[in-house]
């Protein structure tokens, strides 16, 4: 049990990184399928931008052509839900891991995309992608911030008490 400590200590920075190139990414992806961009930038690090502030990753691209709709850019800024859902379906399955320290690794790094889920649920940032989303869809922000919070938490919940079932007791 100890060794599983120890990889969810080391595992976490590493965990933070990946999931904010997996972040970044998928608005990237939706972007690039939509319009040709030009000139991306990812900053999957934690920086101050000198117009939006303090940012826990970015990516900034431009279009040399005509620039996507409302529907097409609330897509892009819905993008991430995507690959976090995902997480919110694969991270009970730690179950199936067969080694504890195999299992806490799991947890961290599915556990990334459930915290990016409930962080990106909050919206309050001008700027933030929910924000924009709901913004540009119009859409009821409440909706999925209480969707998107209860989906990790579940998500969360069903996923811990596999792992004590599993590795604890």
């Amino acid at each position: 049990m100890l060794a599983a400590l120890i990889v969810s200590i080391v595992a976490l920075v590493p965990a933070f990184f990946i999931w904010s190139a997996i972040h970044e990414y998928s608005h990237y992806f939706v972007a690039s399928h939509q319009r040709k961009i030009v000139g991306v930038e990812f900053k999957i690090y934690p920086h101050v931008d000198p117009e939006a502030g303090f940012r826990w990753a970015a990516i900034s691209w431009f279009y040399p052509e005509i620039p996507p709709l409302n529907g097409e850019q609330a897509l892009i800024f819905i993008a991430p839900r995507f690959p976090d859902l995902l997480s919110v379906l694969l991270t009970p399955f730690v179950w199936l891991m067969p080694w504890p320290w195999l299992g806490a690794l799991w947890l961290v790094l599915m556990g990334a995309g459930l915290i990016d889920l409930t962080v990106g649920s909050i919206g309050h940032n001008k700027l933030s992608d929910l924000k924009r989303f709901c913004e540009l869809g119009n859409h009821d922000i409440w909706v999925w911030r209480i969707l998107g919070c209860t989906l990790a938490l579940v998500s969360a919940g069903i996923s811990l008490t596999g792992f004590i079932v599993q590795f604890v007791l």
